[in-house]
Parts: structure tokens; sequence; C-alpha cells
């Protein structure tokens, strides 16, 4: 009796490990895979970022730029449109 009762709870013991151990690797991948996951998501924000950054610098190089009388001039001028005095303007 005494062996039978070792024997089952050894046998349960490494049944209870087993499943134990199933469940941590099977906790272990889950965590890993949302580690994949949250490394994509940084390198795309990574990458907005840098677009961002990038169009921002653009936008004040031409604001820099821009001369909207120029360009009603130059619209006026090229479409033939006399809506605006384009000799006022260029005087501007």
């Amino acid at each position: 009796i005494n062996k039978s009762i070792k024997e089952t709870y050894y046998k349960n013991m490494t049944e209870d490990l087993s499943l134990l151990l199933e469940k941590h690797q099977k906790e272990i991948w889950e965590w890993k895979q949302k580690e994949a996951q949250w490394i994509r998501d940084r390198n795309q924000l990574d990458g907005n970022k840098r677009i961002i950054v990038e169009l921002s610098t653009k936008l004040i190089d031409m604001k820099k730029r821009a001369n909207p009388t120029l360009w009603v001039v130059t619209f006026c001028e090229e479409s033939g449109m006399k809506w605006a005095n384009s000799f006022f303007l260029k005087k501007k």
C-alpha cells in the first residue's frame, strides 16, 4: 500500500509539474508575441515621427520662401485673368 501511495503521489507530482511547465511555456510565448508587437509598433511610431519632423521642417522652409503676392501676380498673368491689379500687386 505504501509503495502504491508513493507511486501515485510521484505520478501526480510529475503530471502537475508537466502541466505547470506547459502553462508557463505558453505564457512565455504569449509575452514574446506581445513584446514583438510592441517592438513593431515602436518602430512604426518612430518612422511616423521621422516623417512628421521631415514634413514639418519642409513646411517651415516653404513658409519662409512663400510669397503669396507673387503667386497671385503670376497666376493672373499666366491665366490671363484680370480680377487683380497686377501693377498694384507688383509694387507690394
